[in-house]
């Protein structure tokens, strides 16, 4: 058997996504922290590691990946639509509803007029459309992928005519038209703005199921850190204090920036999945373990940040270490209450897949 893969699960996507967890977190308590720095050697650690914080756009990237291989090789009808759609929202649904009662329900809102509205927004994935109706920062990111989940089955239909690279030449390129035009906090959180970053995805699991390797230069070791070096450089041109938005010049950086972040995202995941020596640094037994749980980490993380906030904020005095301790404190408690959560509610889903005798494309992924 592969050293990096198992029961047909590709494990180093799991360390992805045990990355893009963890990094959600720290830099959500960085910002609680209100940003210090912390200098080493003339740079500014904290900043460096920003990219940490752009997980979602991870996730994104991991989720266009894995359902591309959930339905590429199936027929696209109605009867495979639905049932997308059902699986879909079993796999996501359960573990997301019953979060957003408990928060609103310790917010006191649960059973007020705004409480109900905000609940039904959100089971019906609307609220990253619907102003006033956030429950918790993170749960945006649900919505868009809801809603990537209605569109992939049309695109799939499209390259069928078309198609794959035909198909995901179109969609990116629309893509980075929409990101030209709809710049600003109103769309970055919606899939209007993030339809590259699930079209990267797709074309890097096109190019793992046909097994095109990439040239040797842009491979392996050597294209691994091209590409974090290209994701780095995506994050410059995202950063507003780099581009100034009023700029045209900058319009284009903030548009593109995201876009080339991901790329890199993509191409490292990439290496990694196709060159065992890389894979193994991403499937070690903690990045596994944060992995599995990474969807329920995420839904419960920015919840028990605030409470820990709370707890510590008569210790913090928002200096270069206070990030790290609200980043661990959090973290020691987040990660049993996320395995409770994913015990509970998400591994009734993947029993139901086992009884089901799901296919390998089905049990390879483990969405977001």
């Amino acid at each position: 058997m592969d050293s990096i893969s198992q029961n047909k699960r590709i494990l180093p996507l799991d360390g992805w996504r045990a990355i893009a967890a963890l990094g959600v977190l720290w830099i959500h308590a960085w910002t609680y922290c209100q940003n210090p720095s912390f200098r080493m050697a003339g740079m500014d650690v904290y900043k460096m590691i920003s990219i940490l914080g752009n997980g979602v756009d991870l996730f994104f990237v991991i989720s266009g990946f894995c359902l591309f291989l959930v339905l590429h090789e199936k027929p696209v009808n109605r009867q495979t639509y639905f049932s997308f759609l059902r699986k879909r929202w079993w796999r996501i649904a359960p573990a997301f509803y019953i979060a957003a009662v408990v928060m609103l329900g310790c917010s006191g809102e649960l059973l007020s007029g705004t409480g109900v509205y905000k609940l039904l927004s959100n089971f019906l994935f609307l609220h990253d459309l619907l102003p006033g109706t956030g429950i918790s920062y993170p749960f945006w990111s649900l919505a868009v992928e809801f809603h990537f989940y209605i569109l992939l089955p049309l695109f799939l239909l499209l390259s069928r005519k078309t198609g794959t690279v035909a198909a995901l030449t179109y969609v990116f390129g629309c893509g980075l038209l929409l990101n030209m035009i709809f710049i600003g906090d109103d769309w970055r959180y919606t899939l209007v703005t993030k339809i590259c970053h699930f079209s990267i995805g797709i074309y890097i699991a096109y190019l793992y199921v046909h097994r095109i390797e990439l040239p040797s230069f842009l491979s392996k070791r050597t294209g691994f850190f091209l590409a974090l070096a290209l994701s780095f450089a995506g994050r410059t041109l995202m950063s507003r204090s780099f581009t100034g938005q009023p700029d045209p010049g900058g319009r284009l950086a903030i548009a593109f920036g995201p876009v080339i972040m991901t790329m890199g995202f993509g191409w490292m995941i990439l290496n990694s999945i196709s060159y065992p020596p890389i894979g193994k640094v991403f499937a070690n037994k903690l990045f596994l373990f944060y992995g599995r749980i990474s969807y329920s980490f995420y839904l419960w993380h920015a919840f028990i940040l605030g409470y820990a906030g709370v707890w510590l904020h008569p210790y913090l005095q928002y200096g270069k270490y206070d990030p790290l301790i609200l980043f661990v404190v959090t973290l020691i408690i987040v990660t049993p209450l996320s395995y409770l959560s994913w015990f509970l509610l998400e591994r009734l889903y993947f029993n139901k897949k086992k009884n089901e005798a799901i296919s390998y494309s089905d049990k390879s992924s483990y969405p977001v």
